[in-house]
């Protein structure tokens, strides 16, 4: 019976490993009525011990941007506790740029705190950080959604999971 309980584990954790890959072509609209049309090609990487990674490229009304590791020096406990509290930062940098990400546009892939979710891409909020010296605040954008209406239902969606 252990034989057959060790396979059972094996096996569980080579699926909850798996890359999952998306893409995605949706029309997101802004809670003011403005559109954008996004593309989505990218591959969630879900871990044991550390947050969710989501690596790839997306391209807003034709201009692509592509995930920015950050790579800090956490501890195994810091990890756990940003898996548990799902901490996961999808963040992506205007491309090509010239190698200082913070000073590129960006945008912030949001509400996706696991792979079922990035998997299934029923509801996309994205917010777009346009590189302004001085900060400013982000625009973001709910989809699929062609008004504003529309975009009010995606975000009262995310609210109430």
């Amino acid at each position: 019976m252990t034989i057959i309980g060790i396979i059972s584990c094996i096996l569980a954790l080579k699926h909850y490993r798996a890359p999952v890959h998306k893409y995605a072509t949706e029309t997101l609209c802004s809670l003011d009525g403005n559109q954008i049309e996004v593309v989505i090609d990218v591959t969630c990487y879900q871990y044991l011990f550390q947050p969710t990674e989501v690596k790839g490229l997306i391209a807003i009304d034709g201009k692509v941007y592509r995930n920015v590791s950050i790579k800090d020096n956490k501890t195994f406990n810091q990890l756990l506790e940003e898996k548990q509290r799902k901490d996961s930062l999808f963040l992506f940098a205007a491309w090509p740029h010239d190698g200082h990400w913070i000073t590129a546009d960006q945008i912030r892939l949001e509400y996706v705190d696991s792979v079922s979710d990035a998997k299934d891409f029923e509801l996309i909020c994205v917010s777009v950080y346009p590189y302004r010296p001085e900060g400013g605040s982000a625009d973001i954008y709910y989809g699929p959604a062609e008004t504003k209406e529309e975009a009010m239902e995606v975000l009262e969606k995310f609210t109430n999971r």
